[in-house]
């Protein structure tokens, strides 16, 4: 029982776990309790409707003979993994970091505009 709980209140198995799961339930009752627009609602939600058909559902299909650019997004990917992979080896130097960083605009800004006067 002690490692249910342990593991219902571990960060990490909350976010990369329960995180999404709760999102696909909350999506799935959200979109099985929505109806179908009727006839009788406004004539906006119509034109919106068939303006999203003709404007992105029809433009994606003419547009499957081109290359989607998969590959930048496996080097997105790539990039992100590497991040998480430094976080995790530096997270100890990083939330000391943000510790001694006031919470406020300044301690946001102050890096910010001493990077961007660094010439290179």
């Amino acid at each position: 029982m002690e490692l249910i709980s342990e593991l219902f209140n571990d960060p990490i198995m909350q976010s990369m776990i329960f995180g999404p799961i709760m999102g696909v339930i909350f999506a799935v009752l959200f979109a099985g309790l929505t109806e179908r627009p009727t006839t009788l609602v406004p004539v906006t939600v119509i034109q919106t409707r068939e303006i999203y058909i003709t404007r992105v559902i029809e433009r994606r299909g003419r547009r499957s003979d081109s290359e989607e650019g998969g590959g930048i997004l496996v080097v997105a990917g790539m990039g992100l993994l590497f991040v998480l992979w430094k976080y995790a080896i530096y997270v100890n130097e990083i939330h000391q970091y943000i510790g001694m960083v006031p919470p406020s605009g300044t301690g946001f800004a102050t890096p910010s505009l001493t990077f961007l006067q660094c010439p290179g």
